[in-house]
């Protein structure tokens, strides 16, 4: 028995010389005492296959590798005690989150910390750390204790914190000892049941790959070095270390030269016999035949530098723009060394500095070259389908069934139907989709998921007519329902199961088995086996395990909390909070699925061993070495104080970054054939990253090494390009697969290049391009930036050219190249429709609304959308501003129409009558508004509160405008067209369509000026800021008053028995002002602002006589009323907005024009993507399609339609004069 210590420096065989010695005992004594090789745990594999693979053993009965916790395993399992129960990190998470809930009212500093994000981690983590150090609660306590008494100046905030910390650990301890065994429990129970294994005694143990150990490794090291028969333990170190030498805390080797003096005094202890095996400095195996890595190796941290003499082709400096180009030139380099190099993947280890930073990068770019690697990282599941289903349902019954939380459980798609079919799947899918629009848009939650009534909610306007019940429904109605309720039925039925047993439920147990009830009644497991074929059908083993290990660590996961808890009586929702923690500290280790593959590991966890390659990614400063982050319990001076007391936790910060110089060393060293170092010069927003100090380093120690900067895209050279031309022929191989455009060659044609031979420079450069043309997926991509800028005219190299005949000839991605490269030449414009499409869509005889004509004429393509394939928003209950704009409609025409029946005059109404009249309209409106939305919340009872305040002050100024004028009104909510109270403006069509203008018009008021003529004035109400400017109706932006005054005037005499003269067009805005003064007003001031501020906008007739019939108090100056003001000679201000008859008459004819321009347009089937601008007006503002149409004014053929105010003055030269349609010039693009 005794201890052998094998020194070398890395790369000088220490791990050849431990698998050369159990493979020489294998091939001699196949059968024998046990020889077991123990390595990391992260490591395992790579050992086991190396093992096998060494001297072509190919396998192995008596040599096993293990890592500490699985050589306990085995112990454990030959002493008995291996059925005991254990508990992982998950469990131990739950056993603290119990302790914090219980001793709440106790703590002081951790009072909050389970509702903090890592604190529990962080709580897991130092359990741990005690665990590994051998130090239990009561020697911690003791040792607080006795220090604090003494008043060493510690601050009130750590002590605190430690006093909160003993508690916390205590009530946990109490939970767990004597019952179950943590991970962490492993090595003291094997340092226990050594002595009696028959397993080890005898054994020859070899440990390799370790950087150092903690307290239980150094006990089970002691225990092994009195039962078997030599232990061998490899340590990276230059030389001998022994005990009592003072080692320098700035030496790389430090931490190896504790670890080395440590081991020899454990020894010494037992009086065990001591072997020293120091292996030679030179020519070390690794190495040989690479004198630029043997010198780096011997010389990385040699002070003052000694620069290498000669050149080196073993290592690459490399700097990339960003993150992203630094991966993909090393994917480039990758299939290099395959390609030209005849490499395995396995040959190769990427290793990162900052996991976090690459991690998605190195996903998505070697997934996008077909790389296959084996990223060494523990992964959380928490966004797992399975665990979001868990985390969900018990949201659902603890949250009364919120619509964010059944959703979610909805879209894990364990509730949906099982099915082996992809396309019934899909079926489901969408179902679910209708589902959630018929939920959003009802505000469905709560118990309405819990009756046993089939919903009946039916989208329509209650506003505009007495809510007479559901009614019949139509036939599509009815199918539409009868889809939603079985959908509904579906989903719910297993969550109603379920909250009927997890409500009843009292123990953790009990509540455990609901959950498990709900897992098998969703048919989880036969879901993930589904999945699991799925994932390794398309050849993704990693999620193929994933999907199983999930599994298992949920059960497992609820066997510990039964088993922890099972008969404690608790709360739903505290359960539920520990089962999130549970499944919060989830993670996945995954076996790396195949053999050759590359690995990607980190700096400081992963031991990739040798590889013939490696790849040192994401070297900049403050990544490497890194910065210590100070995110665990204890702060650096509060850690070193424990330190002091004689408890030695893990590393502090300090200590950590001082030891990253060794990590750097070893990251550096592990490459036998090739070197590559890089760092990206910016971050993904840009930042600037500044290099590490190690790039500074290597080249002082290798003067002759350049470093490269890396293309994050390949680039041409202005006098490389070669000259190119479209022309109508086929690819060299006689395959076309993308037809060019108007304008880039003939018909059926593909571009080919038809430039002269290249020159030798110009080859020199192809070749510089060839590196980018490595795979056919990316290589497409560049491909399609290249005939971008040259379909802009830019010429790019003949080498694009020949790349682009071989997709054309390449039957297996001819496909996919169209599609991609067809984008470049794609135009974001749209066919006017065929006269039998359009005539499908709009019928022979349509109507139109105003309101749909000047949408229309903003833009061809949104009409199209809206009211031809009419595809609308998904409904949502909630308030927005055109349900409060239908809403003051309403109010105000039930306030009008109240008064006709009751025979009172607005005008001769008091201020408390009227208040009170409009009070009664709003509350018979409030519950009918999107079925009680005003009446579901606090927040919108309040709203309903400022609506009537709103209303009601609407209601006094149309009443103090009433008896200023003279003008009665005559009609309200005045419909006009079929089935309407007056015709509408019906017309035919070139194309023999027939349209009929249909609407509803608010108010329509009435005066007789002395001769007894007639004149009529359209009123608008307007919940925003609304404006008639003229540019807009040139251009048919606004025609509705104009529209609806032309009406009532054309059928004045039918409708009234008497022809009418136009009076005016006003908006009125419903809204309630807001008034600010620097100083306190008196109320008749207030008074004649508010008249001010509900001054009505729009266009009156400019006639003295009319204007004060609308405002009789109006003798000079601006109106309070409309929007006019007369000079003390009479004559209207400059500023006012009064037409006169005759421009009445060419408005009205104009309007005319328009309307039956844009009819004409739609039903020819015109549906260009053409918005509108208008000074800084734009239709694409408020537009709900933009993600329809996709306009980009990056776009060819994408522009706005830019309308020229100025054109408007042609109005007024009447029809044979008009300057233009009022479309706007048709090339005036921007």
């Amino acid at each position: 028995m005794g201890l052998r210590l094998v020194l070398g420096r890395a790369g000088s065989g220490k791990s050849e010389l431990c698998l050369g010695e159990i493979s020489r005992e294998l091939k001699e004594r196949p059968d024998g005492y046990p020889l077991i090789y123990i390595v990391p745990e992260q490591a395992t594999f790579q050992a086991e296959y190396a093992l096998a693979a060494f001297y072509g053993l190919g396998g192995t009965i008596r040599g096993q590798v293990l890592s500490f916790r699985r050589l306990a395993w085995k112990v454990m399992q030959e002493a008995g005690s291996g059925k005991a129960l254990f508990i992982d990190d998950a469990g131990k998470g739950m056993v603290l989150r119990k302790a914090l809930e219980k001793l709440k009212g106790e703590l002081r500093v951790f009072r909050h910390a389970g509702e903090q994000v890592g604190v529990l981690d962080n709580l897991v983590q130092l359990y741990n750390q005690l665990k590994r150090s051998c130090i239990d609660v009561c020697r911690l306590k003791e040792t607080f204790h006795k220090h604090a008494e003494t008043g060493e100046g510690l601050s009130s905030l750590f002590k605190e914190k430690m006093k909160d910390l003993i508690l916390i650990l205590e009530e946990a301890e109490g939970e767990l000892t004597g019952r179950y065994l943590d991970n962490e429990d492993y090595l003291n129970l094997l340092a226990l049941q050594m002595p009696g294994s028959s397993f080890l005694k005898g054994a020859e143990v070899w440990v390799d790959g370790f950087y150092s150990f903690n307290s239980q490794e150094y006990l089970v090291l002691e225990g092994l070095l009195k039962i078997c028969r030599r232990v061998t333990v490899t340590v990276c170190l230059h030389r001998d270390c022994s005990p009592g030498e003072k080692v320098d805390e700035l030496d790389p080797f430090y931490p190896a030269a504790i670890t080395c003096q440590k081991l020899q005094q454990r020894a010494k202890a037992g009086g065990l016999y001591l072997e020293k095996v120091i292996l030679a400095e030179e020519n070390l195996p690794r190495f040989r035949g690479r004198p630029g890595l043997s010198y780096l190796e011997r010389n990385l941290h040699c002070y003052p530098v000694k620069p290498f003499e000669g050149e080196v082709s073993s290592l690459r400096l490399a700097a990339a723009p960003h993150r992203r180009g630094e991966v993909e030139y090393l994917a480039r380099e990758l299939i290099g060394l395959i390609r030209d190099g005849g490499w395995r993947w396995r040959d190769m280890a990427v290793i990162v500095s900052s996991p976090d930073d690459y991690r998605d990068i190195i996903s998505t770019v070697f997934g996008d070259y077909q790389i296959p690697f084996f990223l060494d990282q523990k992964r959380p599941v928490i966004h797992h389908p399975l665990v979001e289903f868990i985390r969900s349902s018990l949201e659902v019954v603890n949250r009364n069934w919120r619509y964010e939380a059944v959703f979610r459980c909805i879209k894990t798609e364990f509730l949906l139907p099982f099915a082996e079919d992809k396309n019934e799947r899909q079926k489901w899918r969408e179902r679910a989709d209708r589902l959630e629009n018929y939920v959003l848009a009802f505000g469905i939650q709560g118990a309405l998921w819990l009756g046993e009534e089939p919903w009946k909610f039916r989208l329509r306007d209650t506003l505009e007519e007495e809510d007479e019940g559901e009614g019949t429904l139509s036939g599509g109605e009815e199918a539409y329902l009868r889809l939603i309720n079985e959908t509904r039925r579906m989903v719910s039925a297993p969550l109603i199961r379920f909250r009927e047993k997890f409500k009843v439920a009292g123990t953790v147990r009990e509540k455990t088995m609901a959950v498990y009830e709900l897992l098998s009644d969703a048919r989880a497991w036969d879901r993930l086996e589904l999945w699991r074929g799925e994932a390794l059908y398309r050849g993704n083993p990693e999620k193929a395990r994933e999907h199983l290990q999930v599994y298992k660590g949920v059960i497992n996961l609820m066997d510990q909390l039964v088993e922890i808890m099972g008969e404690q009586k608790m709360p739903a929702t505290l359960y539920a909070r520990i089962v999130e923690a549970g499944l919060e500290s989830l993670r996945l280790s995954l076996v790396p699925p195949s053999l050759d593959q590359v690995f990607v590991g980190d700096v400081e966890r992963s031991r990739p061993g040798a590889a013939s390659f490696v790849f040192l990614l994401g070297v900049n400063d403050g990544v490497l070495p890194s910065r210590p982050r100070e995110d665990g319990i204890f702060s650096e001076e509060e850690q070193e104080a424990v330190s002091s007391w004689g408890l030695e936790l893990a590393p502090g910060e300090r200590r950590r970054l001082l030891d990253g110089q060794f990590l750097i060393y070893m990251a550096l060293t592990r490459a036998a054939r090739g070197l590559w170092v890089s760092y990206p010069l910016a971050d993904e927003e840009g930042r600037a990253l500044v290099p590490s100090l190690l790039m500074a380093h290597l080249k002082e120690l290798f003067p002759s090494l350049q470093e490269e900067l890396l293309a994050a895209e390949p680039d041409d050279e202005d006098n490389l390009w070669g000259q190119v031309a479209p022309c109508s022929c086929t690819g060299r191989h006689g395959d076309s697969f993308e037809e060019s455009p108007a304008g880039y060659g003939g018909d059926s044609s593909v571009i080919k290049y038809a430039g002269a031979a290249g020159s030798e420079r110009e080859g020199r450069y192809a070749a510089a391009l060839w590196p980018h043309v490595v795979h056919p997926r990316r290589t497409l991509s560049h491909l399609a930036v290249k005939l971008s800028r040259w379909k802009t005219g830019a010429k790019i190299h003949s080498l694009w050219w020949e790349v682009y005949n071989w997709y054309a000839a390449e039957e297996l991605w001819r496909g996919q190249a169209k599609r991609l490269l067809g984008g470049i030449f794609y135009e974001n414009r749209e066919k006017p429709l065929s006269s039998k499409t359009s005539l499908q869509l709009y019928g022979k005889e349509f109507k139109a609304s105003v309101s749909r004509l000047e949408r229309y004429r903003a833009c061809p393509f949104s009409h199209f959308i809206s009211h031809g394939l009419r595809l609308r928003e998904r409904q949502l209950y909630r308030l927005e501003s055109p349900d409060i704009g239908r809403f003051f409609h309403a109010a105000l025409r039930n306030f009008a129409l109240s008064l006709q029946e009751k025979k009172l005059e607005w005008g001769d109404l008091e201020s408390q009558k009227c208040l009170q009249l409009a009070a009664e309209e709003v509350e018979r409106l409030v519950p009918r508004l999107q079925k009680e939305i005003l009446l579901s919340s606090s927040r919108y009872r309040y709203l309903a509160g400022k609506l009537n305040k709103t209303v009601g002050q609407a209601v006094l100024m149309l009443g103090e405008h009433a008896r200023r004028s003279s003008f009665k009104p005559v009609g309200l909510e005045l419909a006009f067209g079929p089935g309407g109270d007056l015709p509408g403006a019906g017309f035919e069509l070139e194309n023999g369509c027939q349209v009929e203008l249909a609407g509803r018009i608010d108010r329509v008021d009435v005066a007789h000026d002395k001769e007894g003529q007639a004149y009529l004035c359209v009123i608008d109400y307007k919940s925003g800021r609304t404006q008639l400017k003229l540019p807009e109706i040139y251009f048919g932006l606004s025609l509705q008053v104009l529209t609806y005054l032309d009406i009532v005037l054309t059928n004045a005499l039918t409708w009234l028995g008497e022809e009418a003269l136009p009076a005016g067009v006003l908006y009125f805005r419903v809204h309630t002002p807001l008034i600010s003064s620097g100083v306190v007003l008196p109320p008749d001031k207030i008074e004649q602002e508010l008249r001010r501020r509900y001054k009505m906008k729009g266009l009156v007739l400019e006639d003295r006589e009319i204007v004060r019939m609308m405002d009789n108090r109006l003798e000079m100056g601006y109106s309070e009323v409309i929007p006019v003001g007369l000079t003390r000679e009479g004559s209207f201000y400059r500023n006012s907005a009064a037409l006169s008859r005759e421009r009445f008459a060419l408005l009205r004819e104009h309007v005319r024009h328009l309307i039956k321009a844009a009819a004409g347009e739609i039903a020819g089937g015109l549906v260009e993507i053409a918005p509108y601008r208008l000074g800084r007006s734009k239709a694409c503002t408020y537009c709900s399609y933009q993600a329809v149409c996709q306009f980009d004014t990056a776009l060819e053929g994408n522009g706005f339609r830019l309308l020229k105010g100025g054109e408007a003055e042609g109005i007024w030269q009447g029809p044979e004069k008009r300057t233009g349609k009022g479309r706007g010039k048709e090339d005036d693009r921007q």
